[in-house]
């Protein structure tokens, strides 16, 4: 295939299922779903990906590691139609890369729907931005933008998120922090906003097709074949993507009823939405770092909410830098360890650390003492 192919990335919960459905729906652009593909690989042992690039039986083991890529518990081999023979066969004409591997679902699929141009579309891929155009210079990426608010609330639907609107906004903030210099300087790329596409669909489509070469079709603004193609069975959360557009989608943070949890969010992603240029809410001032602890005791975060605002906090992306005070705890987690937040009063009892809500004033100091050595 001779055209650059298309890769479509953003925060969850952002629009990049919406976007597909429309360029799957040109007659000349070929998406399944999400492969997982960067993201998982990732994940693969070095050793067991290079073994895979030198097997004198290629591509025995590489044929393997992509049957393995799986998307909400399914093999994404099954969810593109395809057969461990056809991507085999494939891989066997092909170079031993990575680039081979991940072309082994995206390019037979497009041959299979004779199609002339394939688009992957994983929104997690965003943090594998700079691997991706390592791999495929002239490929066309595209970062589809949601007020981070939105996105921070949506989160919620899918099924390995936090319940807590809050911690979802680390995520989502996390994810555009790690590639803003990449799009900032990549004149391959293109930045589009969800709300735009919600409001006028066919006047972001024109302008994104003049980007990457196509000509707009009428037939673009119907998904009703093509929100089916890029979504599965496990995943509920798109099963709106063929339907009506619906302007309501947009900015439903502002109609939380916690409207604290709103001013939180808007602190925890006050950089992206100026970057983005959303309409940014005044924000809470001093920022204080979630230490790494398990999930599970991010669920209620919200709640916290109240106590954030009223003593002027928000919660800052970076990490913690004191290694002292993470070593200080590691190995020392409890099941009813709730979350550890600069900021809130932590007390030792005996040697398990625990969390209580604060009163106003005297929390930092004692924190500072244990952050350095002097309790």
């Amino acid at each position: 295939m001779s055209a650059a192919p298309i890769f479509i990335v953003g925060a969850p919960r952002s629009g990049t299922t919406l976007l597909t459905a429309f360029l799957a729906a040109h007659p000349s652009l070929d998406a399944g779903p999400e492969t997982q593909f960067f993201n998982k690989i990732a994940l693969v042992n070095k050793s067991k990906l290079d073994k895979a690039f030198i097997d004198t039986n290629w591509p025995r083991l590489a044929t393997q590691l992509v049957c393995e890529l799986t998307l909400a518990g399914q093999r994404v081999l099954d969810l593109f139609e395809l057969s461990e023979n056809k991507v085999f066969d494939f891989l066997a004409k092909k170079a031993r890369t990575k680039k081979s591997m991940l072309e082994s679902l995206t390019v037979l699929h497009a041959l299979e729907n004779n199609k002339s141009r394939w688009i992957e579309k994983t929104p997690n891929h965003i943090l594998y931005v700079d691997e991706i155009r390592n791999l495929y210079p002239d490929a066309i990426i595209i970062r589809i933008v949601r007020d981070p608010r939105d996105s921070s609330v949506s989160i919620k639907q899918l099924p390995w998120a936090s319940k807590s609107a809050i911690i979802n906004s680390l995520l989502v903030n996390n994810w555009y922090l790690s590639s803003l210099e990449f799009f900032e300087k990549d004149e391959k790329s293109i930045t589009i906003k969800y709300e735009e596409l919600i409001a006028e669909p066919m006047v972001t489509l024109k302008y994104l097709c003049d980007f990457i070469g196509e000509d707009f079709c009428e037939s673009m603004l119907n998904r009703s074949t093509s929100g089916k193609t890029i979504s599965s069975v496990n995943e509920p959360w798109k099963k709106d993507v063929s339907k009506d557009l619906n302007p309501d989608r947009c900015y439903v943070w502002k109609r939380l009823e916690d409207q604290n949890v709103a001013n939180c969010i808007n602190s925890v992603c006050q950089t992206i939405i100026k970057v983005f240029d959303y309409d940014l809410k005044k924000v809470q001032k001093t920022p204080v770092y979630l230490v790494p602890v398990i999930g599970a005791f991010h669920e209620s975060f919200d709640m916290y909410a109240d106590f954030f605002v009223d003593n002027n906090l928000y919660l800052e992306s970076n990490p913690l830098k004191s290694e002292k005070y993470l070593i200080w705890f590691e190995g020392q987690f409890r099941k009813d360890l709730k979350v550890i937040v600069q900021g809130i009063f932590l007390k030792l009892k005996g040697d398990k650390p625990f969390v209580v809500l604060p009163k106003q004033g005297g929390g930092l100091a004692l924190l500072g003492k244990l952050l350095f050595g002097t309790l």
